[in-house]
């Protein structure tokens, strides 16, 4: 999956955004049920993109649109329409949110001693900053003084699986 994803990526960092959409399209036509929230919100972004690109966005919106595009993980009993779904609890918290000068992101105790990352990655899909966390680290301060005003996605990524991804607004 990763791999067509990537291609879908690639196309989208070209601005190729109807070769994406494409591959986005494909990738739905095979992917799992859990995988699904996922790539829909791949496709969410793509089409945003393609609207901000062509004008149908004005600039002051972009926030509206990039928000519905939020992935959030579902949990396996979600699926399952004869188990009671057990509210999703987020693990990561980004303070303060917006921000100007630096930001801290912490992790639940319970992602204690695993191999975790933190990645940001901008409106554009620009990978703007990935750090490696200590198997005991639960918090990072990361200054912004690198990233331009603006939106971004903070990933969390777990045991090299993506875990959370929330918002985060740079103003400077």
């Amino acid at each position: 999956m990763y791999y067509e994803l990537d291609k879908a990526q690639t196309y989208r960092l070209i601005k190729d955004y109807d070769k994406a959409l494409s591959k986005i399209g494909e990738i739905m036509t095979w992917i799992s049920i859990e995988d699904r929230a996922y790539i829909e919100s791949w496709l969410c972004w793509i089409e945003t993109d393609k609207k901000i690109q062509a004008g149908e966005i004005p600039m002051s919106e972009i926030s509206q649109y990039t928000e519905r595009c939020n992935y959030e993980p579902t949990l396996e009993s979600e699926t399952n329409n004869n188990v009671e779904t057990p509210p999703v609890v987020s693990c990561m918290n980004i303070d303060p949110n917006p921000a100007t000068t630096s930001v801290t992101i912490t992790i639940c105790n319970e992602n204690a001693n695993v191999a975790k990352e933190i990645s940001i990655v901008s409106s554009m899909g620009d990978l703007k900053l990935k750090r490696k966390l200590a198997a005991s680290q639960t918090s990072v301060a990361i200054p912004t003084s690198s990233l331009t005003s603006g939106n971004y996605k903070v990933v969390l990524t777990i045991n090299e699986v993506v875990k959370e991804t929330k918002s985060l607004q740079i103003v400077k």
